[in-house]
């Protein structure tokens, strides 16, 4: 305070706005403001800064605090100068012609504000809106300072006071500054080492994921020869075919030794040729799979090695940092960062990214209104996250794709999408049935009965409530809760 009066009658000449505090550029010193991490600090400079609303690509737009102090004290005299509240109050009276304005500083932790006042003491706009429930604070209003603190300054500690004792000549707040600035880097730093952490962490995850379900997938194509053998098979089955809606088959196994008979299970709904394109179909879907996954897995289990090396190479990385951070060695822990990052990169581990850092994951997630799961015979089942993802379900489904609903009680609808003149298996049906019934409200009982139907039967009626429809027709399945089977469709769920 008493090295800020010395600057009393001087030019405001300039009024910049970084992203954390106010920087006010006067004659022969500078008065930098910063709230970075919660910690209000103030100072007096004797080198100008660069002004950080330019860079090299050209001017960028100050804050509109900013603007609105230019346009009220750019070229007006510092008047004086004074504190309230023990300090963390710190009031500046400009004069610029006949027009006067007070700028007050409010350092106060994390509700740190500034305020520009009339020469009425009313408020003429903030650094930002003021969340205190003590006091009303908008434009126009007389201003309210906070409550005072308690009385520190008999509880200082040695380096505190020491600072204290230093003349007014600009030594203090250089040293002060000089001191917040080195704990504000130690606090960075050790901020970096443990994103650091964190994103270890993430990779790991992630590789666990993905490892998981290509793996899942693997085992899913081991059906793959057995689907093409009853294709195969039913093949030579046309000399005698089975009854209209015929549940299974009997067939010659020309594979086997002995040539036994073997059952085949048909889908009731379809006929013989389309049970026959069914198996080669689902086959071919399966074989796919399993190149995809092999190649897929190739990929991981060299990603994970590569992880945990660096896992190794970060331990003892960090282990260094930490010491170097203890004894204050700043470009040591600089060092070792840099290191990390470029062997984080090499070893191909993902930036560090939350959810609001990942614009495009949020727009993905929120463009796809559903849960997304695969049945041990590769088809998919997707469920509703909701009433309103329920509407939305209602216009991304074709017609001839699969509805299926708990009957007369609240639920997530469930979606089987099918090719052009394709059936579900009854296994497809059973897997979404169970699915209907665990994303219900209904209560646990032995048996449940699920409605299942084309979406061209569903009818939307005016004033209806968001995911109501009315069904023309429908065929209902009768399931009980499969504990066993219910795992295993959970653990198939696709990001």
């Amino acid at each position: 305070m008493s090295e800020s009066a010395a600057g009393q009658g001087q030019r405001l000449e300039q009024i910049y706005s970084p992203k954390q505090g106010l920087c006010l550029v006067f004659q022969s010193w500078v008065l930098q403001i910063s709230l970075a991490a919660g910690q209000p600090q103030i100072g007096l400079l004797r080198a100008r800064p660069t002004p950080p609303d330019s860079d090299t690509r050209g001017r960028l737009s100050p804050s509109p605090f900013a603007m609105l102090l230019r346009k009220h004290l750019k070229g007006a005299r510092l008047k004086t100068i004074h504190t309230l509240a023990a300090d963390r109050i710190l009031c500046l009276a400009f004069l610029r012609g006949d027009d006067s304005c007070e700028l007050v500083l409010e350092l106060t932790g994390r509700h740190s504000n500034f305020f520009l006042l009339n020469p009425e003491k009313n408020l003429l706009g903030a650094w930002r809106k003021d969340g205190s429930q003590l006091r009303q604070l908008q434009n126009g209003s007389p201003y309210q300072a906070p409550p005072a603190p308690p009385d520190y300054s008999q509880n200082l500690t040695p380096i505190e006071a020491q600072i204290a004792e230093l003349p007014a000549d600009g030594h203090r707040s250089d040293l002060i500054w000089r001191i917040w600035e080195a704990d504000l880097l130690h606090s960075r730093l050790k901020t970096q080492m443990q994103q650091m952490d964190q994103r270890l962490k993430q990779g790991q995850k992630a590789l666990a994921r993905k490892l998981l379900y290509w793996e899942t997938a693997l085992k899913r194509a081991e059906a793959a020869p057995q689907l093409q053998r009853a294709g195969e098979l039913l093949q030579g089955a046309w000399n005698h075919l089975p009854a209209p809606g015929a549940s299974s088959i009997w067939v010659i196994d020309y594979f086997h030794p002995e040539q036994i008979e073997v059952e085949i299970p048909l889908d009731p709904a379809l006929g013989f040729q389309a049970n026959l394109a069914r198996y080669f179909r689902q086959a071919q879907r399966l074989e796919k799979t399993q190149v995809q996954a092999e190649s897929q897995l190739l990929q991981l289990w060299q990603t994970q090695t590569s992880l945990e090396a660096w896992a190794i190479e970060w331990s003892q990385i960090r282990a260094k940092c930490l010491e170097a951070l203890a004894l204050g060695e700043f470009e040591s822990v600089k060092n070792g960062l840099n290191q990390a990052e470029l062997a984080a990169s090499a070893a191909g581990l993902a930036p560090l990214q939350s959810s609001e850092q990942n614009p495009r994951r949020m727009r993905e997630k929120a463009a796809r209104p559903w849960r997304e799961y695969h049945t041990p015979q590769g088809a998919i089942i997707r469920v509703g996250k909701g009433a309103e993802s329920n509407e939305k379900l209602l216009k991304l489904a074709r017609g001839q794709d699969i509805w299926l609903h708990t009957r007369n009680w609240p639920g997530s609808y469930v979606w089987i999408p099918l090719q052009k003149n394709e059936q579900p298996s009854p296994e497809t049906l059973r897997a979404a049935a169970l699915l209907a019934l665990h994303f219900s409200q209904l209560p646990n009982e032995n048996k449940a009965e699920i409605m299942y139907t084309p979406f061209k039967f569903l009818q939307k009626q005016r004033k209806a409530k968001t995911g109501e429809v009315s069904v023309r027709q429908f065929k209902s399945l009768i399931v009980s809760h499969d504990q066993a089977s219910l795992a295993g469709l959970l653990t198939s769920k696709s990001e």
